[in-house]
């Protein structure tokens, strides 16, 4: 974000509860914070999950001298595994300053293989794989309450904020309980507006966009940040990234069931008719090719 300055607080599977910790800690350190950009996603309001101690990189700041003594403790007595050592080695001087740098983090590996053959990137099978089988069945109030908590910090503190949804890969996506999903949706129309970058747009069903089901590319981060900050960009497609609010959810939707629609027409699946549902399982019976340019 060239015109603007922004601290990058993203972190793995980052929860709004997590992120609030993280703002008030600043304010009471005596940050100045003009504007926040919240990214949630279906993990930040499913999952309830505890942290684990294991993966040091995923500890929230410590805050308390026990909070310093554990985190240090963790770090000193840890034996790093063959895949963190070889992280370690492979992973270039450059690249670590690049995200400390800029925050955007981009894997050049993985990108000149998808550039020298984009066709194979397509045809990869990990996009046959979702990258949750959660069906978001569980009870949702309290990732929705931490949500709520977090913009009600912000209004009071005055602090501008631009919220939006996730981009998801399309056999992830088919993965969820659509109808429930939806519904969480509406429910943070309640609590907040949003950019709604989530559903069978143009950008989900393509696997150029993505490195596996969960991760999207680079170049999809920056159509975001188009989006988000209203700059014109020749490449954000017309589908991209939709203003939510109460007023409108109902339309928003509507554009999710037509997307499915359009999706299941094209692949030439009947849509299911009690709920729209649809997992991997599905495709294996119905032979469906995830190979979407």
């Amino acid at each position: 974000i060239p015109e603007d300055r922004f601290f990058n607080m993203h972190y793995p599977s980052g929860r709004p509860s997590e992120h609030l910790r993280d703002l008030k800690m600043m304010k009471e350190a005596g940050v100045q914070i003009k504007k926040v950009i919240l990214a949630v996603d279906f993990l930040s309001i499913f999952l309830d999950f505890t942290i684990d101690e294991s993966d040091l990189l995923s500890q929230p700041y410590p805050s308390t001298l026990k909070e310093y003594y554990n985190f240090y403790k963790n770090y000193a007595l840890n034996i790093p595994g063959n895949d963190l050592i070889s992280a370690a080695i492979t992973n270039t001087a450059g690249e670590r300053a690049q995200r400390i740098g800029n925050g955007s983090f981009s894997v050049k590996w993985k990108e000149e293989i998808i550039e020298g053959n984009p066709e194979a990137h397509i045809r990869d099978q990990t996009f046959r794989i979702p990258s949750s089988n959660y069906e978001n069945s569980q009870n949702i109030s309290r990732g929705l309450t931490h949500l709520k908590e977090l913009v009600d910090f912000l209004k009071s503190q005055k602090i501008g904020y631009r919220l939006f949804i996730n981009p998801t890969h399309v056999t992830t996506y088919l993965a969820f309980n659509i109808d429930a999903y939806l519904n969480v949706l509406r429910e943070i129309s309640e609590i907040s507006d949003f950019i709604d970058f989530s559903g069978l747009n143009s950008v989900a069903i393509s696997n150029l966009n993505f490195y596996e089901t969960s991760h999207y590319r680079e170049k999809v981060g920056d159509l975001i940040i188009s989006r988000l900050m209203n700059k014109c960009d020749s490449l954000l497609p017309d589908d991209f990234g939709y203003c939510v609010t109460r007023e409108n959810i109902d339309q928003q939707i509507e554009r999710h069931h037509a997307w499915l629609s359009d999706y299941f027409h094209a692949e030439r699946i009947d849509l299911p008719t009690e709920q729209t549902h649809f997992t991997t399982a599905d495709a294996e019976t119905k032979n469906i090719d995830f190979r979407i340019m």
